[in-house]
Formats: C-alpha cells, structure tokens, sequence
C-alpha cells in the first residue's frame, strides 16, 4: 500500500515539475525577450499613429509573407520622443495574428515617435509634419493628392517594402512581377538606400511613382529602376523597368537617361521625356555628370 501511495506521489511531483518547466518555457519566450531591451526588438509595418495628452496609439501588422504572432513592445520616453519597439515570434504565430493595436501611455509632450530596434531608427510621426499636413487651407494641392492616387500605387510600394525587408533575392522578385535590381543595389541596407516617390512627372495633373536608388554608387548612383504612371482607369501602367544592359538615370527636369546595349558592340546612350504616357527620344544624350539624384523617401519611412 505504502510502495502504491510512494509510486503515486512521485509521478504527481514529476508532472507537477514538467509543467513548472512548460510553464517556464512558456513565461520566457513570451515574455523573457523583455530583458533584451530594444536589442530584442523588430521593426514592424505602421498603419496608424494618434498622438493624444498622455498617451500614443500605434496600430500596425507583422510586415513579413510568414505568419508571426504579436507579443508586445518595448517602449521609452526621452527629450519629447518616445522610442518604441516590437516583438513578433513564429512560434506564437500559432496563436496570435502579427496585427497589434496598442495605447503607450506618456509623461511629457511627445513631439516625434520613433520605432528602434537594435541597430536602426526611423520615425513614424512627427509634431511638425502633423501640423503641416493639417494646415491644408493655404496648401496647394499636388496630383498625389488626388483622390485613389496613393490607394492606386499602394500595392505596388508595399510589395516593394516587403520585398526589401524579406531580402527576396532576384528569382523572387522576377516571379513577384518586381525589378530583380533592388537585390544588388544596396549597401546592405536596403529600406534605407532604395526609395520612391509619387509626383507629375509630365506636368498632365497625374502623378507617377518612380522608384530608385539612394546611395552614391558608380553604378548605381541615381538610377531609377521603374517608372509607373496610371491608367485612364487608375491603374498602375509600366513605362520602364531597369536592367544591367538597359538602364534609366534620372537627368533632371523631367528627363531620363536611357543607356542600352544588347552586347559589347552594339550599344546606345539617349535621352527620355514622359510625355502623353509615353517615354519620348529626345535624340541627345546626357553626360553621368549631369545626372541628378530625385528627391526619394527610403522605403523606410513607408507607411501602410
């Protein structure tokens, strides 16, 4: 009877000691990442940001393809900023979606939010740039403004921002109907060093998106490695996509230089205009001196 109760009492305490050891498992990879600070932390895709008295409101998603689950942030307050940082986990994913909606209460005015990981920083809203969105009464509306111009070419920059993030080689980015030059571009940063921008291009009240290169490269210093204007229907319309041996580099007031070869013999060097959604020959060229950088915003700062 003593050998069945003693038998019984063992395998009670070696249950209870590997679920303490679950339980533990469990506690430390929810949460034990806490103690790495920002080091621990993720960049995250921002849908949202509402600044209010005493608190931020930030709602956003998981921006990579594979499922990650949302486990919290890691949040700091310092000279008018708060610095905040996420954290997502495959294994949670199970469990939890990458959304997150969460409410970080502050101390002091917040005049800039910032999202920090360990080795990088990028500001997702600003006091400044808020006031001045909001000051729309002596603004002059842009093409980009137009009502469906960014929902039109959303799709596009955010398949270019995941792209980048995910760092898809170029099989991927052909596959995915993307430009295979982003892959080689970067200086291994390539949220920072490649970006986009929605302007009129051709002065027709239609904006285009141009995306490009930011570093200061031989090569690929100044390229544009697509141009997309829309449609008469609003949807995006191809006008060029960058290759090794057929290349576009902005040139300035509207113009492209176009450098083309087919093989070492055999090559051109022009120079393009958009006009009537079309890219027109100017029929002279344009010295790399003379090539100018567009004024891009790194993907980065791209804000669903």
């Amino acid at each position: 009877m003593n050998t069945k109760k003693s038998k019984f009492k063992k395998l009670i305490i070696a249950l209870a000691v590997v679920l303490a050891v679950l339980l533990a498992v469990f506690l430390i990879g929810r949460y034990g990442w806490k103690l790495g600070g920002f080091n621990a932390c993720q960049s995250a895709g921002i849908e949202s940001v509402e600044v209010t008295d005493g608190q931020v409101r930030i709602t956003g998603f998981y921006p990579g393809s594979f499922p990650e689950g949302f486990l919290g942030c890691h949040a700091e307050e310092k000279d008018g900023r708060l610095y905040v940082g996420f954290k997502f986990s495959s294994l949670f994913g199970i469990f939890e979606t990458g959304d997150f909606d969460i409410t970080i209460p502050t101390k002091g005015e917040i005049k800039e939010v910032i999202v920090k990981t360990g080795a990088d920083e990028r500001s997702i809203w600003n006091a400044s740039e808020q006031t001045a969105a909001n000051d729309t009464e002596n603004r002059v509306p842009s093409p980009a403004d137009k009502p469906g111009t960014m929902e039109a070419y959303a799709t596009v920059i955010g398949e270019y921002y995941t792209a980048l993030a995910e760092g898809w080689d170029a099989e991927r980015l052909i596959g995915a109907g993307l430009n295979y030059m982003v892959a080689e571009s970067h200086h291994g940063k390539p949220l920072e060093e490649i970006g986009y921008t929605v302007t009129d291009l051709d002065g027709d009240g239609t904006a285009e998106l141009a995306i490009g290169s930011m570093v200061e490269d031989d090569f690929f210093g100044k390229m544009i490695f697509t141009l997309y204007t829309l449609d008469d229907e609003g949807v995006p319309l191809l006008l060029f996509d960058s290759t090794e041996r057929n290349r576009y580099y902005y040139a300035g007031g509207f113009k492209f230089a176009n450098l083309g070869s087919s093989d070492w013999q055999d090559s051109f060097v022009t120079t393009l205009k958009l006009e009537d959604k079309e890219m027109i020959d100017m029929t002279y060229t344009t010295e790399p001196e003379d090539y100018v950088q567009m004024n891009l915003t790194p993907f980065l700062q791209w804000v669903k």
